[in-house]
Order: structure tokens, then C-alpha cells, then sequence
């Protein structure tokens, strides 16, 4: 499972950048991104139920076109820097762990279930980790979307709504 959970988290990450991208964009740009993010949840799951990268030459070439995607929505004013950092980065961390998948000449062996030869607790630790800096990344990223400068601060209290 190495780089399998990073990959499917970092996945789940640009699909909520995506998302967020999307609600503040025209109908003609948030339907494709939504289908890029509904893919991104997609393959992320696959991935973490084979326990192994999941078409690890697709997930080369779409974290290529995503950047330059970005790059564009970057140029446009789509997106601003952090938000396009956070997309750029986690598409080529998951572009990363697929070539190395692919080096290989195999595909990763499937995880070994938690009672044979795993031990949960520093699964545990490692999930933690690895969704503690995904969402270090993405958090920004969603707070500097459109949405994200619109949204109420936490702790202020909606009065006469």
C-alpha cells in the first residue's frame, strides 16, 4: 500500500478544491470541473479498496492536464496562487506515486490484510499524518476560493437570517 493511501487522499483533496472552484464559477466551467472532481473521488476509492494505485498511467496523464488546467484557471483569475499551488502540488504528488508505480513494472501488490503482517496502529498513525497534510494544503486553498472569502467566519453568529 505505499503511496496508495497518499495518492487517494491527496485525490479526495484536489476533488474538494475542485468542487469549491466550481461553485464559484459559471455553469460552463463547473460542470466539467465537477466531473474531474466526481473522478477524482472515484479513483481514490477504487484505489484505497484495490490497495494499490489504480490505472496508474491515467492518473499520470490527467494530474499533466490538470496542472495545465490550473495554470489556465491560474491565468484567468478562476483561482487564485494558494489555490492553484495546493491543485498543482497534490495532482503531481499523485502523478509521483503512479510513475513510481508504474517504475516498478509491476503493479503494487495488494495490502495485506490488518491481522496478517500489518500492524493497525501504525496504519492509524500514518492515516493520520497523511490526512493532517492534505488538509493542510487544501484548507487554504478552499479558504481562498470564491466560496471560501464569501463564507462566514466561524464563531459569528447568524443573526436575523
Amino acid at each position: 500500500m505505499n503511496g496508495t493511501l497518499w495518492s487517494s487522499l491527496a485525490g479526495v483533496g484536489i476533488a474538494l478544491i475542485l468542487c469549491a472552484t466550481a461553485a464559484g464559477s459559471g455553469i460552463a466551467v463547473a460542470i466539467p470541473l465537477l466531473v474531474l472532481a466526481a473522478a477524482h473521488l472515484g479513483w481514490a476509492v477504487i484505489s484505497l479498496r484495490l490497495g494499490r494505485i489504480a490505472t496508474p498511467r491515467i492518473a499520470c496523464s490527467v494530474a499533466a492536464v490538470e496542472v495545465l488546467l490550473a495554470g489556465g484557471m491560474l491565468i484567468t483569475g478562476l483561482i487564485g496562487f494558494v489555490p492553484f499551488l495546493a491543485l498543482a502540488g497534490l495532482s503531481w504528488s499523485v502523478a509521483a506515486v503512479a510513475a513510481i508505480a508504474l517504475r516498478r513494472g509491476r503493479r503494487e501488490a495488494p495490502a495485506a490484510p490488518l491481522s496478517r503482517g500489518r500492524r493497525p496502529g501504525a496504519f492509524v498513525l500514518v492515516l493520520v499524518a497523511e490526512a493532517l497534510v492534505v488538509a493542510a494544503v487544501t484548507t487554504p486553498a478552499l479558504a481562498l476560493s470564491t466560496p471560501g472569502e464569501f463564507a462566514l467566519p466561524h464563531g459569528e453568529s447568524h443573526q436575523g437570517h
